[in-house]
């Protein structure tokens, strides 16, 4: 359920960014600060970034897992540990 939840709230951060971009680039191309070319190339790095950030997001939630999976075994071998 983490998984599902910090998965749906990348996509829609990182689509909410994308949007912003393209609609903030679309702004300053029609006052005619910035070039077609510039928001092109804008939108372009824009869509780049979700990859590296979900990764980092992903490496996030497998450190989590690991640690409790550390502390279950952790947990289990101190009772075998009690009973002898």
């Amino acid at each position: 359920r983490a998984a599902a939840l910090q998965t749906g709230l990348m996509l829609t951060l990182t689509g909410s960014f994308i949007a912003l971009v393209a609609l903030v680039g679309g702004r300053l191309v029609l006052s005619g600060s910035i070039g077609l070319g510039a928001l092109v190339s804008a939108v372009g790095l824009a869509l780049f970034l979700p990859g590296p950030i979900s990764v980092l997001a992903w490496v996030g939630a497998e450190l989590a897992k690991g640690r409790a999976s550390a502390a279950r075994i952790a947990d289990v071998l101190a009772a075998r540990a009690a009973r002898r």
